[in-house]
């Protein structure tokens, strides 16, 4: 009985370290984002402390209130010594704010997408996506390289059945909301790192963290 009590509490105090770990790379990402964001923007961004979860695949539809709401997401494949998926997304709204903060106007529905709006959520996206993969590196050490990324506006129905066809053998995922705003506007997204079974032994390898035999 006492063995196993100790087992339990050691295998506790090991998933409040990972969860330690995971938020401390998370903060490091919204602060490489905010800088950069900052640089490219011409003026300074504030984005909150992130918010962490890991998530298994098949509850991702709990990741929003209504599946049939639009979303933008940009998407981009990662490999290196850490492969896998990773994105950032946002609803509709959200969207619209960041296109008011970026250039001054927004469209009022997808379909009036024209592509300076196109490219500006692209780019924003990629460098959120780049600052916690950034981070990613710095805090584990571990090599990674992102590939172009994709922009995909639809339903997040949709969009997270796309997600599971490109990333079928892939089964949980690092969920980081955050908020950023300037004076006037602010934008709810939520970045997904999606990595590959064998990374995630990799990444608490890496850390000192993995599962004693």
């Amino acid at each position: 009985m006492a063995d196993n009590s100790i087992s339990i509490v050691a295998a506790l105090e090991q998933q409040e370290m990972r969860m330690s770990a995971l938020n401390e790379i998370a903060n490091i990402g919204t602060g490489h984002a905010a800088r950069a964001l900052a640089s490219v923007c011409g003026r300074d961004f504030l984005i909150s402390v992130p918010q962490v979860r890991p998530i298994t695949f098949d509850r991702f539809q709990e990741l929003v209130d209504n599946i049939d709401e639009t979303y933008a997401l940009v998407y981009m494949a990662v490999d290196g010594d850490f492969n896998g998926r990773m994105a950032f997304c946002m609803a509709w709204p959200s969207c619209q704010a960041l296109w008011q903060m970026l250039i001054g106007s927004a469209p009022e529905s997808p379909d009036d997408l024209t592509e300076l709006e196109w490219s500006s959520v692209v780019e924003v996206g990629n460098i959120i996506n780049g600052s916690f993969l950034s981070a990613f590196t710095q805090f584990t050490g571990l090599l990674t390289n992102a590939n172009p990324p994709i922009l995909a506006v639809d339903s997040f129905g949709s969009i997270l059945g796309s997600i599971a066809a490109e990333a079928s053998e892939q089964h949980v995922a690092l969920f980081v909301e955050t908020k950023l705003w300037d004076q006037e506007e602010s934008v709810q997204g939520s970045f997904l790192l999606i990595p590959s079974e064998e990374s995630v032994n990799l990444l608490w390898e890496s850390l000192g963290l993995n599962l004693a035999a």
